[in-house]
């Protein structure tokens, strides 16, 4: 099916091993053919069919509105990004309690939740901070 659809990615991924040269190495892969395309239009050209795969972050919430299937990566070839806070030293000398509330976080949040988070800000236009307090109150760590 490869060799009948376009791919389309920022430029610097096909200047990087450990991006497009490895990923068709590592799946075999042989598209028709490539697009440079500004990150910011990808998935504009999805929608007009100007590519047909793409190189994403699999919490875009944009995977929601042009319905698209993140393939699953079953050879391990990218490495798996998890979410992690970070915060300062003398924050957490100051207020120890941060570490305790930020920790009720841990494993509440999924690819397909932030997809879904980021699809109700990015798409729909809703208040991030609306969107977060509602996600806190529906995983039990809010009370409305």
């Amino acid at each position: 099916m490869a060799p009948n659809l376009v791919f389309g990615a920022e430029p610097e991924y096909y200047t990087r091993p450990d991006r497009y040269s490895g990923l068709t190495k590592t799946y075999g892969l042989h598209f028709k053919s490539t697009k440079s395309i500004n990150v910011g239009l990808k998935y504009a050209a999805v929608g007009n069919n100007q590519v047909q795969v793409l190189d994403v972050f699999s919490t875009d919430a944009q995977l929601i509105q042009y319905k698209m299937v993140v393939l699953q990566d079953d050879k391990s070839f990218f490495p798996p990004y998890y979410a992690a806070p970070i915060v300062r030293e003398d924050i957490l000398s100051k207020y120890p309690q941060v570490a305790t509330i930020l920790n009720k976080l841990a494993g509440k949040l999924d690819d397909a939740s932030m997809q879904k988070l980021n699809y109700a800000v990015d798409v729909q236009h809703q208040a991030d901070t609306a969107v977060a307090k509602q996600f806190l109150v529906s995983i039990g760590l809010l009370s409305s």
